[in-house]
């Protein structure tokens, strides 16, 4: 049996020795691909790339701390997770921020008893951002998560909170109090502010930036300015699963807002999206009936 695996041994050996060079050149083109197709990526359509390859902090990121420093802004700082460390980086040790990557620093618990609930429970809010004395809020707007996305919802209809800058990935936001009136006075964003500022970003952002500054419409309740973006780059990528999706939440949320008599119309809106092609229908329209089966489920609750 011994014998019989070091027969094995070698002729797989030699297998490999005489194929070395075809498996070498597939790993070298597989790489080359790679590499081809991310250079391709970060100079047009964005699909896996967020931002620029290359090493260092990249130009568009610096923009936010240049505000925050040129117009003396402080602290105390509420900032999100994904943002924390860039802060440390940026402006450590003139200011501390409120959370980072650092887990011998922030523990579960602190996770779990203040800085989600802080954003998901408007008393937990009211409370700590008074025992901290939060003055300021920069917050990274891509964050995915679901008390991101209801905290910032929130903050930005909160006339306690004016926001004063916003970009393709951050916004901040500062308390309406007498130190801060003369930076809200300057800077203030309200609806008019809102809509030409987001023109002005996306007249130099790729795809991917648009559909963060979409997201951001989206939160900040202007869904015409987030269904104009969808359309544009729909029209460079008429087939993009993304977008339709995106579309179809975008309906969902319609649906949400319109009075029942008027609900039966909102679907006739989507039709100019999927022509007669089933497969951009049903990503579009998946979304609409997971609304539609909720709120099914909820009549049907409260019936019962």
């Amino acid at each position: 049996m011994a014998s019989n695996f070091y027969v094995s041994a070698d002729i797989f050996k030699e297998k490999i020795a005489k194929y070395a060079g075809a498996i070498l050149g597939i790993i070298f083109f597989v790489y080359a691909g790679a590499f081809a197709w991310l250079i391709y990526d970060n100079h047009g359509a964005r699909i896996f790339l967020n931002k620029n390859l290359g090493l260092g902090v990249g130009q568009n990121s610096l923009v936010s701390i240049n505000f925050y420093k040129n117009n003396n802004l402080s602290g105390p700082i509420f900032n999100n997770f994904d943002i924390g460390s860039a802060l440390d980086f940026w402006l450590y040790p003139g200011e501390r921020v409120f959370v980072d990557n650092r887990p011998d620093i922030f523990s579960r618990e602190f996770f779990k008893q203040i800085y989600i609930p802080m954003q998901n429970d408007p008393a937990k809010w009211q409370l700590y951002s008074e025992q901290y004395k939060i003055n300021l809020i920069y917050f990274s707007h891509t964050d995915g998560t679901p008390w991101a996305r209801e905290f910032l919802a929130a903050r930005l209809k909160d006339a306690n909170w004016p926001l004063i800058y916003f970009d393709d990935y951050t916004v901040i936001m500062v308390k309406n109090n007498d130190n801060n009136k003369a930076v809200i006075e300057k800077y203030k964003i309200d609806d008019e502010k809102f809509a030409l500022r987001l023109n002005e970003l996306l007249a130099g952002a790729h795809d991917n930036e648009k559909l963060h500054l979409a997201d951001l419409a989206v939160t900040y309740s202007r869904i015409d300015l987030a269904e104009n973006i969808y359309q544009a780059i729909l029209a460079k990528r008429p087939e993009d699963a993304k977008i339709l999706a995106a579309l179809g939440f975008l309906a969902t949320i319609l649906l949400s807002y319109f009075p029942p008599e008027l609900m039966e119309h909102v679907p006739s809106k989507l039709i100019p999206y999927f022509a007669t092609k089933t497969a951009q229908f049903w990503w579009a329209i998946i979304p609409i009936i997971a609304t539609l089966l909720n709120r099914r489920q909820q009549s049907k609750s409260t019936i019962e």
